[in-house]
């Protein structure tokens, strides 16, 4: 890959979003994701002309996306010792106990958000501004246009420590709750963003599920169905529904995957206990516990697992066929969403 023609089409859509040419910055951009998918300066740069567009949900979208390629990068530095990784362990070790200690409770990469203090800033300003309905204080809205103007790239009186106190502690609050970090590694992250109030959603149905029900969800995915044709609908993933694409700005299919047993009955956490042939009488013990436990072994179905989930979604839920995986069998359950004014 040539760095400097990326460069020039990132310089193109700059010129552009300074112009007031938001729709053509877009366009560069989108080149610049065909050129390279994975390139974090790419949607930083598309949040902040989405920003100005006024559009909220793929503003938040973009600056995810680019956090989450930011802290793969940085995580990549500190596990290969570079001197960059160097710098930035330096810096995470200089934190407060109580910041790194509150970022570990969520996972342990979540401190990586207190090294970036641009991103959280910009997705802060969404937030505020493009997200929050109450009323804004002049100090606010003074800030707001001021800020506009730096976007713009012309001289700006920004109050450094409202950025600070505002809108970087907000940005940086809704990374650490909607980043995906058990996935950021994961190669192509732009999925698991685009539609990030959706997979939002879909966490807080995983959280009750793991929480009300006590299974444990293996995994979860999100698919947009807004543009499938009729006919892959007919085929079953409408639910039994037609297409309501026709209807709405933006359909999804949100997905489950339950581990099960040979007779499709739901495995909860702590049911395939066994010996690992170790005679200690601890080991002993703990198998005859586990037998024991098992007359009082909780058992559902899949299809009453269903209807659980049913309640917690509050839609029809339907069932994908069981896959196997590492010598295990899943069921996947799969509702459908919307997203977006109906359209008329």
């Amino acid at each position: 890959m040539d760095r400097d023609n990326l460069r020039s089409i990132w310089s193109r859509a700059v010129d552009a979003k300074r112009r007031g040419d938001f729709q053509g910055a877009i366009t560069e951009y989108r080149k610049a994701q065909e050129y390279s998918p994975n390139e974090m300066a790419t949607y930083y740069g598309m949040g902040k002309v989405y920003y100005l567009m006024g559009d909220r949900t793929n503003a938040a979208d973009c600056y995810l996306i680019a956090f989450h390629l930011s802290v793969k990068n940085m995580k990549m530095h500190v596990q290969n010792g570079t001197p960059n990784g160097i710098m930035l362990q330096s810096k995470l070790d200089e934190l407060p106990e109580n910041l790194l200690k509150a970022a570990s409770t969520v996972h342990p990469d979540a401190s990586f958000v207190f090294l970036d203090e641009n991103t959280p800033k910009h997705l802060g300003y969404v937030l505020v501004f493009l997200l929050d309905e109450d009323q804004k204080s002049q100090e606010l809205i003074q800030q707001r246009e001021e800020y506009k103007l730096s976007l713009l790239g012309q001289p700006a009186n920004l109050d450094p420590v409202l950025d600070m106190t505002t809108f970087m502690a907000r940005g940086a609050s809704f990374l650490v709750e909607n980043i995906i970090w058990n996935r950021i590694s994961a190669e192509n992250p732009q999925s698991l963003y685009k539609y990030y109030d959706i997979f939002r959603m879909v966490r807080r149905v995983v959280e009750r599920a793991e929480n009300e029900i006590g299974v444990k969800v293996y995994d979860y995915e999100v698919m947009d169905f807004t543009a499938k044709e009729d006919s892959e609908w007919s085929f079953g993933w409408g639910l039994g529904l037609e297409n309501p694409g026709s209807q709405y700005a933006n359909v999804y299919v949100c997905y489950m995957a339950i581990e099960i047993d040979d007779m499709d009955n739901i495995i909860f956490p702590g049911d395939d206990v066994k010996s690992d042939q170790n005679d200690s009488f601890a080991n002993i013990m703990a198998v005859n516990e586990a037998i024991a436990a098992s007359f009082n072994k909780r058992s559902m179905s899949d299809w009453e697992f269903e209807e659980k989930l049913e309640e917690i979604v509050q839609t029809n839920v339907a069932t994908v066929g069981a896959i196997k995986s590492d010598g295990k069998k899943y069921r996947t359950f799969k509702w459908i969403t919307v997203r977006g004014w109906p359209n008329t």
